[in-house]
């Protein structure tokens, strides 16, 4: 829970990024985690005192899997709309193979729209209170925090975790990501702040010194593209193991070798054929003991709920979705 009694903060393992709900008149819930936990986030929204159905809003920080995977099981359940930023809205609502980097991740996502956008400097209403909306690109083109003045309480998705770095996608995520991402701390830093609830991690409550922490990170990246596909890959790497329950011994260096995302890392990046990428990603990942063997599968040590089989109800590749309904509007224009 934050400082005042509206924000709860609703921590959640991997493969789920964390939640806040925000009370209230109008309550809105901001991200629903990974799709194979959306009963549970359902239960613990009511088990907040705020039934799922009185929702006014989803609101969406970015749209990878983890944080948005919950909104198909919330919009059938609740029928709240969606909010989100434009550049990723648009990915979602046409059903672009780019959308939440679902094919490029091979990550599962099933089908939902954005009905509602929002782009820096919109607010969002609580009823007797505002969010601000804040566009802070970097980890994605179209990531957003949520502020809350009254409270001092900054949402901020994955744009400053608690211990670690987001990682970035220097090959599909605009000309300067790591400028951008920068630049959207810098954003933050002039805010008044007295708590941030992260995607991922606990809840920081000295923004300016993980803020200035994660700059001196990014900056040592500046340079080095390499460092950055190295960080993002093991990112990656490590997250499709959790979401398939490891991956067998046979079929880990062919599994690496048939992903979007690493192809693009060894071409485009590395320079190295993918099937040397592959091998050096899972030997470096070994060595510092971040993945493991048992069973002759590879597992991420990472703390994480195995998503059970057959979880999803719908499809789970944008090119297989559905088309969207409608089409989204601006919060202005309403």
């Amino acid at each position: 829970m934050g400082q005042g009694t509206r924000f709860r903060f609703l921590r959640r393992p991997f493969p789920s990024a964390n939640q806040v709900l925000v009370t209230g008149p109008a309550p809105v819930l901001i991200d629903t985690g990974f799709g194979s936990d959306a009963a549970e986030t359902l239960r613990l929204v009511d088990f907040q005192g705020t039934s799922p159905g009185s929702l006014a809003a989803i609101l969406n920080t970015h749209h990878h899997s983890d944080h948005v995977g919950g909104n198909y099981a919330f919009a059938r359940a609740t029928g709240a709309p969606i909010y989100a930023h434009p550049l990723e809205a648009r990915l979602v609502n046409r059903r672009d193979l780019k959308a939440c980097r679902a094919e490029w991740l091979d990550q599962p996502v099933e089908p939902y729209q954005v009905d509602r956008f929002l782009s820096g400097g919109d607010r969002v209403d609580l009823g007797d209170a505002e969010l601000q909306v804040i566009h802070t690109p970097g980890h994605s083109s179209g990531q957003i925090c949520f502020y809350e003045p009254g409270e001092k309480v900054l949402v901020c998705g994955d744009v400053l975790l608690d211990s670690e770095v987001s990682w970035i996608n220097l090959v599909n995520e605009g000309t300067s990501p790591v400028e951008e991402a920068i630049a959207s701390l810098e954003r933050i830093m002039r805010l008044d702040v007295a708590i941030a609830y992260p995607g991922h991690g606990t809840a920081i409550t000295d923004v300016g010194d993980a803020c200035r922490r994660t700059i001196r990170r990014y900056e040592g990246w500046m340079d080095d593209p390499e460092k950055v596909a190295w960080h993002g890959s093991r990112r990656i790497f490590a997250f499709a193991l959790m979401i398939n329950n490891g991956i067998a011994r046979d079929d880990v260096h062919s599994y690496i070798e048939g992903t979007q995302w690493a192809r693009d890392h060894a071409r485009v990046i590395l320079g190295l054929p993918v099937s040397e990428f592959a091998r050096e990603l899972v030997d470096g990942l070994l060595t510092t003991g971040a993945v493991y063997w048992t069973s002759e599968r590879l597992h991420s040590r990472v703390p994480h709920k195995v998503p059970p089989p057959g979880w999803a109800s719908a499809p789970t590749r944008p090119g297989a979705w559905p088309p969207a309904e409608s089409t989204s509007r601006s919060v202005s224009d309403h």
